[in-house]
């Protein structure tokens, strides 16, 4: 009797300490995917719009069960008229723009969520670009040239 009642008390007691963490974890991904499907809803109102001379804006995509947002950019670029190593210098910038101290997305990227693009070419290639943080700082080379993506 007296080792199901230290069960039962050992039970309720990870529970209770386990409980919290996991409640506080699942509003976090609640909180973040209202966020990021706030941005897709915003975002998707303009999808086919040219975001620059090059670039054309597919839309976003979020799925908060994989804590994965994804933007979709078409390039009128076919991928061998790219500069080497632009899609390096491109990761970079997006590491910068996500991982800003203390940003929402930083905070979601800490949190697990993956924020990245995926550009689609001419010739029907598609290439992956990710932030990448450092405790929330966006890493990369600062060696880079600052060539833009497009070969001459």
């Amino acid at each position: 009797m007296k080792l199901c009642v230290l069960r039962v008390v050992c039970s309720v007691l990870a529970a209770a300490f386990f409980l919290p963490r996991f409640a506080f974890a699942v509003d976090e991904t609640d909180q973040f995917c209202k966020y990021f499907r706030n941005i897709k809803d915003e975002s998707n109102e303009v999808r086919g719009n040219k975001v620059d001379p090059l670039t054309v804006f597919l839309g976003v995509d979020v799925r908060c069960t994989e804590k994965k947002v994804e933007y979709g950019q078409a390039i009128t670029v076919a991928s061998d008229n790219l500069h080497r190593g632009w899609q390096k210098r491109l990761e970079k910038n997006w590491s910068i723009a996500y991982c800003k101290p203390g940003s929402f997305s930083s905070e979601a990227i800490r949190n697990g969520w993956t924020i990245s693009s995926i550009v689609k070419t001419t010739d029907g290639k598609e290439f992956r670009v990710q932030a990448m943080c450092y405790d929330a700082v966006a890493i990369g080379d600062s060696s880079e040239d600052s060539e833009g993506p497009v070969s001459d």
